[in-house]
């Protein structure tokens, strides 16, 4: 574990509880709520922005003969209109830029054939590609206007498919009988990663061949920086720095935290370090559950989370895009969320506790900090129930160590310290309990000047 940057674990102080248990009666902050128009009952299915202002979205629902729809913004998500309508189930759409994009799924409900549609012109008109050979493309990974891989996972003709010439001529790149990937994701022409049975596959040859990852299940999104380094979630959120060989799980979610519970399912990347992430929720006693948004500036060294203030309480968000550091859109199946100042003002660091290790609990206390918030001094108390290696670190809001204020074995007892913040900016800070070198609690006090 890095010391000087590490994920914290804490228990809500006071403060904090207010924060999570009272959105209802708190204004909004660095987020807005977003409303889709009325679509006969249908949800949305996926979504893409191209810029701050112009985004799209399909639906897919109902029944098959029922329309389904593709649906434009050009105001920043907070009006929508339907573009095109269409008897087709859409599962998935992408853009290159702001006027070509393609959607992938099936001409029909129950799969009838596959289905890629493109248009040229921002959405107003789509063309139908030639991919009547498949049975429903459940996802695409696009390159180029020329190159384009899509996934269909029907045992009987389904496959991985790949067009080089824009929908002209299309390749099996993959097929296996009884069980075909349902998910496909290209990093460039040679280097792509699929589902299968919940299996990870890797390709270094533009699909020629698939190697099976070992140890490795399948993702809901991935995604790579350069030919190394990526990110891909499911069951837990993984980073792999040799090109997906092996995977080191990242810590996001703790189920100890308020019934946390999933884990992030769609992801959006700002370069190599900023990540922002949905799928987690919370449940709260005797109230609905509220979509989680996480966040990385590190590239996945430290995650932190926020339960976004909205009185509109959200109880899933499946779709992430953010376009830049500070402008994005969470959404769920019929309503969002957008910023465009990367959210709340303060994320909260993410547990790092064992759940089942309840020897630890019981060793330990580390109580809050008095006076908080403090000016420029305060003290912090703690107990340990056994001689122990004690180390009580403090941390800026955004990760960075601070200041070691105690590294020494001690008994058993009960200890006092002093902080003394007179070098610090007012802001949030959080110290952190170390049992022989273990992580074991961590909370938040406030400096104000």
């Amino acid at each position: 574990m890095d010391k000087n940057k590490i994920s914290f674990i804490f228990y809500l102080s006071v403060l904090l509880f207010i924060v999570a248990f009272n959105f209802s009666d708190n204004p909004l902050g660095g987020w807005q709520q977003q409303f889709l128009p009325f679509l006969n009952n249908r949800d949305i299915r996926d979504m893409k922005f191209t810029d701050s202002l112009t985004g799209y979205g399909i639906t897919k629902g109902g029944f098959n003969g029922d329309s389904d729809y593709v649906i434009k913004t050009t105001n920043s998500g907070n009006n929508w209109f339907i573009v095109y309508t269409t008897y087709s189930a859409m599962n998935k759409v992408k853009f290159l830029n702001s006027n070509t994009g393609f959607i992938c799924g099936s001409d029909g409900w129950g799969g009838l054939n596959g289905l890629v549609l493109k248009t040229t012109n921002g959405g107003i008109n789509w063309i139908f590609l030639n991919t009547y050979f498949a049975k429903e493309f459940r996802d695409m990974s696009v390159l180029n206007e020329d190159t384009i891989w899509v996934a269909d996972p029907n045992g009987f003709n389904g496959g991985i498919y790949r067009t080089n010439n824009g929908g002209i001529n299309w390749f099996t790149q993959f097929y296996t009988f009884g069980s075909n990937p349902e998910k496909i994701y290209m990093y460039n022409a040679q280097m792509g990663f699929m589902n299968k049975s919940d299996f990870l596959f890797k390709t270094t040859n533009g699909g020629y061949n698939w190697s099976r990852i070992s140890g490795q299940n399948a993702f809901y999104d991935i995604f790579f920086v350069d030919s190394l380094t990526g990110w891909k979630c499911k069951d837990s959120v993984r980073k792999t720095t040799d090109g997906g060989i092996t995977w080191i799980r990242q810590n996001v979610i703790n189920p100890n935290y308020l019934n946390m519970f999933r884990s992030i399912v769609s992801f959006s990347n700002i370069g190599r370090d900023t990540i922002y992430g949905v799928g987690a929720g919370v449940e709260y006693p005797n109230l609905q559950g509220r979509g989680i948004v996480h966040k990385t500036t590190n590239g996945g060294e430290n995650w932190f989370f926020q339960i976004p203030d909205t009185s509109l309480r959200i109880g899933e968000m499946f779709i992430s895009n953010f376009i830049n550091n500070l402008t994005g859109w969470e959404y769920s199946f019929g309503k969002g969320i957008y910023t465009n100042s990367g959210g709340d003002s303060i994320y909260y660091p993410i547990t790092e506790i064992n759940s089942n290790n309840t020897k630890v609990a019981d060793s330990y206390s580390l109580f809050q900090n008095y006076p908080n918030p403090f000016n420029p001094r305060t003290k912090i108390n703690y107990k340990i129930s056994k001689r122990s290696q004690v180390v009580l670190k403090v941390y800026n809001i955004t990760g960075n160590l601070i200041t070691t204020i105690v590294d020494k074995k001690q008994s058993k007892g009960e200890y006092e310290v002093e902080f003394d913040g007179r070098e610090l900016s007012s802001g949030v800070y959080f110290y952190s309990l170390f049992l022989d070198e273990r992580i074991v609690d961590s909370k938040k006090m406030i400096l104000l000047r």
